[in-house]
């Protein structure tokens, strides 16, 4: 109940953010009106890719660390579900658990080798290790090479997602909630640290906390939420 207090005062404190997602939350009612689905396959993209922002925003806007990687993750967690259907694996919560598990521990080894370099020397590491990755999985011809992978819409249980108005709220459900984990984040300690490592990292240090702690935190759940972001981007795609 606390928590539920709590996300209701974070809310109303980001009313831009709340009509927005209020406004996609409605947005298949207009296209609906108007006979204009198309444009529901629009706002899904845009929900995505913004979900996928939000979630680089945590590094880039709130930590101050500049990555030119984050583009990465969205391909592993869209090969996460390509993977999982080629061996069979159709559950949906699973694509998307293998996702944030796989996102978050690749996440994990950047972010401990990139994170001990600032400025462009971590700029270009992260981005040597997008470059590294996108090699690595276009070398798998036994995942389609250059060409990538085709995958079929998974299985939610009930959830049908080759429904296009059910694909679009689970993805309009899932960006509600990574809006609402950020926003919890920054707004917690943790978040008030993280905003003091990028205005003065030395003078948090001083305090004796360690800045690469939280900044390899930091790094690892905005590659989790890039993940999710991109396990549902290959549902949307097909």
């Amino acid at each position: 109940m606390q928590l539920l207090k709590t996300c209701l005062e974070i809310l109303k404190s980001s009313p831009a953010l709340f009509i927005l997602l209020l406004g996609f939350g409605l947005f298949p009612i207009y296209t609906s009106l108007a006979d204009l689905p198309f444009w529901n396959d629009v706002s899904m993209r845009i929900m995505l890719l913004g979900m996928a922002a939000l979630g680089l925003n945590l590094v880039l806007g709130f930590g101050g660390m500049v990555s030119f990687g984050h583009a990465a993750f969205l391909g592993i967690g869209a090969y996460s579900v390509g993977i999982s259907q080629f061996y069979g694996i159709d559950n949906g919560w699973l694509h998307i658990l293998f996702a944030l598990l796989f996102c978050a521990a690749i996440g994990l080894v950047i972010g401990f080798l990139a994170l001990r370099t600032k400025g462009i020397y971590f700029i270009m590491i992260t981005l040597a290790f997008a470059q590294m990755l996108y090699f690595f999985f276009v070398s798998l011809e036994v995942f389609g090479g250059d060409d990538g992978m085709s995958v079929d819409r998974a299985e939610f249980f009930i959830i049908d997602l080759w429904d296009p108005l059910r694909l679009y709220y689970l993805i309009w459900i899932a960006l509600f909630a990574v809006s609402l984990l950020l926003l919890l984040i920054i707004n917690s300690r943790f978040g008030v640290i993280l905003q003091g490592i990028k205005d003065n990292e030395s003078r948090i240090e001083a305090m004796g906390l360690s800045a690469l702690r939280f900044k390899i935190t930091a790094y690892v759940v905005s590659a989790a939420i890039c993940g999710l972001a991109g396990a549902l981007f290959a549902n949307w795609q097909e």
